[in-house]
């Protein structure tokens, strides 16, 4: 082989050495745009756990709250039973007039939320 046969051979890697480091450099951005994606969607999820831990909590503390103004009013016309739940986890027990209270706040502030449909986020 001549030194020019060399030449454009060494000419010709150097060529594709230099295309390999572009692709290199956008795979490497595209990663690091995907890094950070993934970053912001843990955030996002670490926020979304802390506020479902917040709902659960509040749930816990509402239904305390309503067990013991049971247990200390078992007569108030808030208890009375309007029927039974056909539906979702609550089926079978008694609906009293608390549950329709709590279903008519709920459904309203669930539409005003751009909920179209409350009873079947609320299991019903």
């Amino acid at each position: 082989m001549n030194e020019n046969m060399w030449f454009g051979l060494a000419w010709g890697q150097k060529r594709h050495i230099e295309g390999l480091q572009r692709l290199v450099s956008v795979q490497k951005r595209r990663i690091d745009n995907f890094v950070e994606h993934v970053q912001i969607l843990q955030e996002i999820r670490s926020d979304l756990n802390e506020r479902v831990a917040f709902l659960r909590a509040t749930r816990v503390a509402l239904n305390a709250c309503l067990k013991a103004f049971h247990k200390a009013h078992p007569d108030s016309p808030l208890l009375k039973q309007v029927g039974v739940f056909k539906t979702g986890p609550m089926k079978g027990r008694p609906k009293r007039v608390t549950s329709l209270i709590f279903e008519k706040a709920f459904d309203e502030e669930a539409r005003k939320q751009g909920i179209k449909d409350p009873k079947s986020l609320r299991g019903e």
